[in-house]
């Protein structure tokens, strides 16, 4: 009996390479971490499964897509999301705060989409930026870009990164707020 690396067939319907388990059998040992922060776990895969850059590239496109279409599937179309979204961005905002101040106040914020969602699947805060060039500044040190042709497609997408080519005036009632 010959064992499942070595075999010319896998039993999982892959084929097999000699010396190495099929890649049905890999894709099923990689255990992916929720938890883990999106850059370091696309790392962690790109490693197990010995992806080159445009392959580790492709598939952090592909996981910012589903992370995003999942995070937005339920909609910020009312108010109580956008009440919860801005909260959970750390923003001073009123339960009865309307849906255009949420808007306002995100986008008077300056905040790394990619931390943004690591935050979001980690339950945190994500950090804030006090200039939009501390923002740029640290998104290029870090390397933490999503690609704008993912940006083009996302309503929500757009609304965030916006602030990176003209930044919105905080409003005049989360600068009071803030003060305090």
């Amino acid at each position: 009996m010959s064992s499942p690396a070595s075999s010319s067939s896998s039993s999982d319907g892959g084929v097999a390479l000699p010396g190495l388990m099929s890649a049905a059998t890999l894709h099923c040992a990689f255990v992916p971490d929720n938890s883990a922060p999106i850059l370091a776990e696309i790392a962690r895969k790109a490693g197990h499964f010995g992806w080159d850059d445009q392959q580790k590239n492709d598939e952090l496109d592909i996981f910012l897509r589903g992370t995003i279409e999942a995070f937005t599937a339920n909609g910020l179309q009312n108010h109580a999301a956008w009440v919860h979204f801005s909260r959970n961005l750390g923003l001073p905002v009123a339960n009865n705060a309307s849906v255009r101040y949420c808007k306002k106040l995100v986008r008077a914020s300056h905040y790394n989409i990619i931390d943004v969602l690591d935050s979001f699947r980690a339950g945190n805060t994500p950090q804030t930026f006090e200039t939009r060039k501390a923002l740029f500044e640290y998104t290029r040190e870090y390397g933490r870009f999503v690609g704008r042709d993912l940006v083009k497609q996302n309503k929500f997408l757009r609304l965030l990164l916006g602030k990176m080519r003209k930044p919105a005036k905080r409003p005049k009632k989360a600068q009071a707020h803030n003060a305090n």
